[in-house]
């Protein structure tokens, strides 16, 4: 080979080589900024401080059974039915799948699609046709066309507009498996109160029936001094009125809980008229919540997950709307085999084959891609904000659960000091009943303040379980126990079971 040639194939393995490089630079980079997870301001600590413990927040054990803390058979038994039967969850669940589905079908965009196709015609040609050469005559001629081919079509993702679908599909899946997780975390909280409601509202009945009895006896003390003549009417209607107002507080009670008891059937997926809780009592114990540090909180809720997703997601449409300014390319190789006979379809005589490709680049659009990248960069600060605002809200209900926690502890403590001075006055009023120093009145008085003291204290110890489950959901839910996937609802919601 010659020098000039020697040269001239060097200068082309060169080009190529840059051609190759500045091809490769250009698959490797994607329109649109890289996403960066947003910053927010976190508190040192929480106020007060003094009572909580700290948690060791892990990520695979955010979400768990952490009704089990109130070691309450029966509530474990309802939350594991709405686990299963709950429809809304269910529906949360199936969005999920969607978005898993969804993300699949962007995927594939990565990569080439191929299809086959086969026809077959039988056709005569006319003898009168125009003649294409005045030089040969037209025939009529009757033949075949048989044709077996395989054609692709691969779009060429130099900028990017494929991989930051593909990114933004991710994050949307992601952001519907978090709200399922929050829609677990929001159905099992609204269970675990609705279930102490009706607890308490037990609670509470059987000492307003205890009051109904108290009242019913000494009604029956004032009637019979009121006709002994020792009492005024005044006196016998006025403990008529307290009677007739302790019944109907009795009667509302039932309602009130009649109300809970068929919310938690719609929370079970029962239908109410098939849902029946036997009445019982509140648990005993109010289970110490460790709330860790503020930061930590971040990484524990899936509504904050959720919004932190579609951040994400909304960058990465910055990406899909800014490739709009450059070219879209597309090959669209094909290859196939055309025979007037199936014998000789497959030989190398019948063999067709096409390499080509497209690139079309939008000149005009009388502005639509300004606006596209416009609404795409306003839906990304949107989303931040959204996030910020997740954000603050969580620490609004933790400081919430807190100080509710807090203030209802001291206010238990003082009930029930108060208890006890209530249930010391009525031993003093019994005794002196019992030396003649008192009327039986005094004793009945004594009886219903001490029975007030005791609805109070059932008031307050169930706004307590009340407000630890609304803390515990403020944190994202229990401790020590595997989270879930969650719980799959049952197989016979699946259409294609």
């Amino acid at each position: 080979m010659s020098p000039s040639a020697k040269g001239a194939a060097m200068k082309r393995s060169v080009k190529h080589a840059v051609s190759l490089a500045l091809v490769s630079a250009c698959m490797g980079c994607a329109m649109g900024p890289n996403y960066v997870k947003p910053v927010v301001a976190t508190p040192a600590g929480w106020h007060p401080e003094a009572p909580w413990q700290t948690a060791q927040p892990q990520d695979d054990a955010l979400r768990g059974d952490w009704w089990t803390l109130f070691n309450d058979p029966a509530l474990d038994g309802l939350e594991q039915k709405a686990a299963g039967a709950n429809p809304t969850l269910k529906a949360a669940f199936e969005h999920y799948t969607q978005s898993e589905a969804e993300l699949g079908e962007v995927k594939s965009a990565e990569m080439p699609s191929v299809g086959l196709g086969a026809a077959a015609s039988r056709s005569r040609i006319s003898g009168n046709r125009p003649l294409q050469s005045y030089a040969i005559p037209n025939t009529s001629i009757v033949q075949n066309d048989i044709q077996v081919g395989i054609q692709a079509s691969y779009e060429v993702d130099l900028f990017g507009r494929v991989r930051r679908e593909v990114e933004a599909s991710k994050a949307d899946s992601e952001q519907s498996k978090a709200d399922f997780q929050n829609m677990e975390l929001v159905i099992a909280a609204e269970v675990a109160t609705t279930y102490f409601n009706v607890r308490e509202l037990d609670e509470e009945t059987a000492v307003v029936d205890s009051m109904v009895t108290y009242e019913q006896a000494a009604l029956k003390f004032v009637a019979s001094r009121y006709r002994d003549g020792d009492a005024s009417g005044l006196d016998l209607s006025q403990q008529q009125a307290e009677l007739a107002a302790t019944t109907t507080q009795r009667e509302l009670l039932a309602e009130q809980r009649a109300r809970a008891e068929h919310a938690l059937a719609t929370l079970t997926g029962t239908p109410a008229p098939d849902f029946q809780l036997a009445a019982g009592a509140m648990p005993t114990r109010i289970p110490a919540v460790p709330v860790g540090i503020p930061s930590g909180l971040l990484q524990r809720r899936p509504d904050i997950a959720a919004a932190e997703r579609a951040v994400a997601a909304a960058n990465a449409r910055i990406g899909v709307a800014r490739s709009a300014y450059y070219p879209n390319i597309v090959l669209s190789p094909s290859v196939a085999f055309e025979s007037v006979a199936g014998g000789s379809l497959f030989t190398a005589s019948s063999l067709l084959w096409s390499l080509g490709g497209s690139a079309f680049e939008n000149v005009f659009e009388g502005g639509k891609i300004v606006a596209m990248n416009r609404f795409a960069e306003a839906g990304y600060r949107a989303s931040v904000d959204d996030y910020s605002a997740t954000v603050l809200k969580a620490f609004q209900e933790v400081q919430d659960g807190m100080s509710s926690m807090s203030y209802l502890g001291k206010a238990a403590d003082e009930s029930v000091a108060a208890t006890r001075s209530a249930d010391h006055v009525l031993s003093i009023a019994t005794e002196r009943y019992q030396d003649g120093l008192a009327n039986y009145l005094d004793v009945i008085d004594a009886q219903q303040a001490l029975l007030t003291q005791r609805r109070l204290n059932t008031t307050i110890r169930g706004e307590q379980l009340a407000q630890s489950v609304f803390l515990i959901k403020a944190l994202g839910g229990g401790w020590g126990a595997s989270s879930s996937m969650a719980k799959t609802p049952d197989a016979g919601h699946n259409p294609a079971s």
